[in-house]
């Protein structure tokens, strides 16, 4: 554990601060997992399932920016995966990007990462919409009321 500490802070050191931070956490609802549940059966009593399909997203993720740079140019990362007590794998993920002082103002960050629920105008934003209550929201915020005073939604 301590040379992975020392090889991170001397990735830290080489390529300066992260650009990104990222987590990614397995889904039990993805389609490769359900797909192969026998009757009955449900997510957690296939943990191999989980596991195959998270690796398998994990390796297509990191493909994604390392070698499409769908972030931009890529200079090196660094991960842990750790497991949920349900049992759920998930990645922290730091990337580091060849960014420019542009990137890391707030005006930038503010037009890539929202915190708001989509206006649900048309059936492709009410579907996005769902995935993202029943994904990204924590209902023990309020408990699960999403009419308390600091869910609401932004015009």
């Amino acid at each position: 554990m301590h040379q992975l500490y020392q090889d991170s802070m001397a990735i830290v050191r080489h390529f300066g601060r992260p650009s990104l931070f990222i987590t990614f956490t397995a889904n039990p609802n993805w389609s490769e997992i359900q797909q192969q549940l026998l009757v009955g059966q449900i997510a957690v009593n296939r943990p191999e399932l989980i596991a195959r399909a998270f690796k398998m997203k994990k390796d297509h993720l990191l493909h994604k920016i390392s070698q499409e740079q769908i972030l931009g140019p890529f200079l090196a990362r660094v991960w842990t995966i750790e497991y949920q007590k349900r049992g759920l794998p998930h990645l922290h993920l730091l990337e580091f990007l060849q960014t420019n002082a542009q990137f890391l103002t707030s005006e930038t960050i503010d037009k890539i990462v929202c915190a708001e629920l989509p206006d649900e105008s048309t059936e492709q934003r009410r579907e996005l919409g769902q995935i993202i209550r029943t994904c990204m929201v924590h209902t023990s915020c309020a408990g699960g009321n999403f009419n308390a005073s600091y869910m609401h939604t932004v015009d």
